[in-house]
C-alpha cells in the first residue's frame, strides 16, 4: 500500500499525515478516488477487449459460413491443387523430348520443327485439361 503511495504525486497521496498520525478521512476520500479511476480504466480496457474479442469472433464465424457455403476454399486446397498441376505440367512437358526428338532430327526446316513442337504442347495441355486434375466446380458462377 505504501508502494502505491509513494508513486503518486504529493496532491493525490493516500496517507496525509495530521498531528498525531494520519488523516483517515482524507485516506478514504483518495483511496476511493484511486480505485475509481483505476477499476474505471481497467473496466474501459475489460470493455475494449471483450469488443475485439466479439470481433474476431464475428470474423470466424464468417469465415466459417464462407467455407461451408462453398463461398471459401481453405488455402492449403488451393496450394495442393496448384502442386497438383504444376506438377502434372512438368511431367508431361519433360516426356516431350524423348517423344519427338527422333522426328525432329529428320526435320529440315525450323518452321516445320516448330510446327511439330506446338501441336505435341497442345497435346499434352489438352491431356492434362482433360485428365480431371484441376476440377471445376459446376456451381461456379463467375
Amino acid at each position: 500500500m505504501r508502494d502505491i503511495d509513494h508513486t503518486l504525486p504529493d496532491d493525490r497521496k493516500l496517507f496525509v499525515k495530521v498531528e498525531g498520525g494520519y488523516d483517515l478521512a482524507a485516506f478514504v476520500q483518495s483511496w476511493v478516488k484511486y480505485n475509481v479511476e483505476v477499476v474505471g480504466r481497467e473496466e474501459k480496457d475489460l470493455n475494449a477487449e471483450r469488443a475485439k474479442h466479439e470481433r474476431i469472433k464475428a470474423q470466424k464465424t464468417e469465415l466459417q459460413v464462407g467455407v461451408l457455403q462453398r463461398d471459401l476454399v481453405p488455402a492449403r486446397e488451393v496450394r495442393r491443387a496448384w502442386a497438383d498441376i504444376a506438377l502434372a505440367v512438368r511431367d508431361r512437358l519433360l516426356e516431350l523430348p524423348a517423344r519427338v526428338g527422333q522426328t525432329l532430327v529428320m526435320i529440315k526446316t525450323a518452321e516445320h520443327a516448330a510446327s511439330i513442337l506446338d501441336a505435341e504442347i497442345r497435346d499434352v495441355l489438352i491431356a492434362i485439361a482433360d485428365s480431371g486434375i484441376a476440377v471445376i466446380d459446376q456451381d461456379y458462377d463467375d
